[in-house]
């Protein structure tokens, strides 16, 4: 039952939104054709954020795993914000560790479990995420 809820909530919540707004056809008032990545960022935004609180039956995987997986996710999500320098690298770290912070903290509310670990993983994929980006400014000034 659960999946299927799952499965509602990502298709009301994240997939038909986000063709909506691709076909010109959101609801707002500046409603307008999105480009194709805006369409895809706000779809993945969506989907993460639904992926976070709702209760799911975890995949069989190795042991910390998870961390892993943590760590992925807030490099992808520090790296662009500290390649562009349009932010503060410490407004990055702060606002990304917070942000996994937070996360953390009301997973309780959904039934799923709150892991210290977690938030290790989340703020040290976020110092990897600026370390990259950091790195990815350097080559494109050489190139320059």
């Amino acid at each position: 039952m659960l999946d299927l809820f799952g499965l509602f909530l990502w298709t009301k919540l994240v997939a038909i939104p986000a063709f909506e707004t691709a076909a010109g056809q959101s609801s707002s008032p500046r409603s307008r054709t999105a480009p194709p990545a805006t369409v895809v960022r706000t779809a993945l935004a969506r989907g993460a954020v639904l992926e976070t609180v709702l209760p799911a039956a975890p995949p069989p995987a190795p042991e910390g795993a998870d961390k892993l997986v943590h760590l992925v996710a807030f490099v992808a999500l520090a790296f662009p914000l500290a390649r562009t320098g349009r932010f503060g690298l410490i407004p990055v770290l702060i606002g990304a560790s917070a942000f996994g912070a937070i996360i953390e903290l009301i997973q309780p509310t959904f039934n799923r479990s709150a892991d210290l670990n977690d938030w290790v993983a989340d703020t040290l994929g976020v110092l990897i995420g600026i370390g990259l980006g950091l790195a990815y400014r350097r080559v494109r000034q050489r190139r320059s």
